[in-house]
């Protein structure tokens, strides 16, 4: 009788372990994520300062607001933080479009058309990681919920993570009407 309750708690114990590595592998897995949001969020910055750089002989005074706009930018270490730089990202990215209307011969150079490719890049790495964020969160806040891995989950202390939420702004469908 005893040598079945010793195999029950070595199971116990055996779970409980495995539980506690899955989850420390899956909430690395969501720092891993947020951090490649953060490196490509940086390298738009990065990539909007050089265009603006590039719009500094079109003029000074764009080129001073713009360099405010970039400059606002908030440290990178949450949530709310990463949705406050893509609204600069986008107000920035904004401005540029707007300028480089204003000078066809910005839009025609070699600067300005290879920046706006990396920019480019750069955003669609940022859409890949947030979505990898997500994913993450969601195999983690899955494991943090279902029992009996809840279990683990409210004796260590785990608790379930928060998602990355589309902007409402870009909810809407875009004008795609050629001007």
């Amino acid at each position: 009788m005893w040598w079945i309750i010793g195999i029950l708690v070595l199971v116990i114990i055996l779970y409980f372990i495995a539980a506690q590595r899955n989850f420390v592998k899956t909430k690395e897995n969501i720092d891993n994520a947020f951090s490649q949001i953060k490196v490509n969020q940086q390298s738009r910055f990065d990539a909007l300062t050089e265009l603006a750089k590039a719009t500094k002989s079109y003029s000074e005074y764009e080129y001073e607001a713009l360099m405010g706009v970039i400059e606002k930018r908030q440290g990178l270490n949450s949530i709310d933080n990463l949705e406050t730089n893509e609204g600069v990202l986008r107000q920035a990215t904004g401005m540029i479009n707007a300028l480089a209307e204003r000078y066809p011969d910005l839009k025609a150079s070699n600067l300005y058309t290879e920046t706006m490719q990396s920019l480019n890049k750069y955003e669609n790495n940022v859409r890949t990681a947030r979505m990898v964020f997500n994913d993450s969160v969601t195999i983690y806040n899955r494991m943090v919920k279902q029992f009996p891995s809840s279990l683990v989950a409210s004796v260590l202390g785990y608790g379930p993570e928060t998602y990355l939420e589309m902007d409402e702004s870009k909810m809407d469908m875009p004008d795609l009407e050629y001007k």
